[in-house]
């Protein structure tokens, strides 16, 4: 799940990595919707992952006073059933959480390794995010270092494997295998306007 909150928090740091670019425990889940298997703890809590999604695209970005294009491949890692819908931006569920693994680059993104917290071209983040039963966020950590590995990158899946280390000391890794969701870049990085 995602809140709005946490839906602009991690389509922030992505958009701003590409601006300026431009410029142990486990879990998985092997329903169609998709593939997820992740080891560790954040704050002592296994990541949930009920449902796994991707969004991939451009928008366009302002760095200044110049106008450019980012490109992007998010993946939505939730404890929700509905990942697509959050990335739409149509739910906003109470008790959600959602990890948000994020490449973007000043061309399509294809399948590589990025380093996490690096800016310029192949920028990527991991971030993690929880809210209660009324959305308030109760947690907002982005990893401080790691890695996003893309094994695949098409129109109907993204594919991949990841490892972050957060300012805390929290250590997780993991795989993915996310069907692509018919959402754009923007309504992922919606803020502030769905309810509870």
């Amino acid at each position: 799940m995602t809140s709005n909150s946490m839906r602009g928090s991690c389509a922030s740091v992505a958009l701003a990595l590409v601006a300026l670019s431009a410029c142990s425990s486990s879990s998985s889940n092997g329903d169609a919707s998709g593939s997820t298997s992740i080891s560790g703890t954040i704050g002592g809590t296994k990541i949930a992952t009920t449902d796994t999604t991707a969004v991939v695209g451009s928008l366009t970005v302002m760095n200044g006073t110049t106008t450019g294009t980012a490109y992007e491949a998010v993946v939505l890692i939730t404890n929700q059933s509905n990942a697509c819908t959050i990335a739409q931006g149509s739910a906003n569920p109470a008790n959600g959480t959602a990890l948000t693994i994020v490449v973007g680059a000043a061309s399509p993104v294809v399948a590589g390794t990025y380093p996490i917290g690096t800016l310029g071209a192949g920028a990527a983040a991991v971030s993690y995010a929880a809210q209660d039963a009324t959305c308030a966020t109760t947690t907002n950590d982005t990893a401080a270092s790691g890695s996003i590995t893309l094994s695949s990158v098409t129109s109907t899946s993204v594919a991949g494997s990841f490892e972050a280390t957060f300012s805390t000391g929290d250590k997780i890794s993991g795989t993915f295998d996310a069907p692509v969701c018919n959402a754009s870049l923007s309504s992922l990085a919606q803020s502030g306007s769905r309810s509870c």
